[in-house]
């Protein structure tokens, strides 16, 4: 049993480390390769927007195994916690970001991903809808279960990530800012996987 709970403890670490490292490389490089692009203005989403040239390389060999690792790491850490059942609900709830990521992949927004546009870029929305709102969620019962058992600094953390979360989010709806929308959605963004790398890396 102690081996196996060392075992979900470096897998743990692992998944939450290899899923912002994959991403934060995927932004860069492609980035780099799209014509005009702008971090500060446009979505991570619209590096793989459908019909452009990268979409299905963005798609399915950043998004899908951004996805993937998201999932794998809410398993491993929920045994790696200890099973409470604050933390599983949490970590079902996190699973939404993963989620998001892998319905992101599959269907990919429209160019200049648009709230609203054909089936398919509706469907991308709503799965980002779901990543933020079981993203916040989650960190919110996190801050809550680290607040009972004596941690917190986690706490905290966890807090101030569900707020960089929302703030993001809600400034993405923000017509006046839409030339800051991509900043918008990287602070939410950094919410949710510098949660998910203090979790990883400092929480278990």
């Amino acid at each position: 049993m102690t081996f196996s709970l060392a075992l979900a403890q470096q897998l743990t670490a692992a998944t939450a480390s290899l899923a912002f490292a994959w991403l934060l490389a995927g932004i860069i490089v492609f980035s780099r390769k799209v014509s005009f692009y702008s971090q500060r203005r446009q979505t991570i989403s619209e590096l793989g927007a459908h019909g452009t040239k990268h979409s299905r390389v963005v798609s399915f060999a950043v998004f899908l195994p951004v996805g993937l690792l998201v999932i794998a790491f809410c398993f491993f850490f929920t045994f790696a916690a200890g099973t409470y059942p604050s933390v599983q609900q949490a970590m079902w709830l996190f699973a939404m970001v993963g989620l998001g990521y892998i319905g992101g992949a599959i269907f990919p927004c429209d160019v200049s991903a648009p709230m609203f546009g054909t089936w398919r870029n509706n469907i991308h929305v709503a799965f980002g809808v779901a990543e933020y709102l079981g993203g916040a969620a989650a960190l919110y019962l996190l801050q809550d279960f680290f607040s009972r058992t004596g941690q917190p600094l986690t706490a905290q953390v966890m807090m101030a990530c569900a707020f960089a979360v929302i703030g993001g989010v809600l400034a993405m709806q923000q017509a006046w800012l839409m030339n800051w929308r991509g900043l918008a959605q990287r602070v939410a963004e950094g919410g949710l996987f510098f949660a998910m790398l203090w979790l990883g890396l400092v929480a278990v």
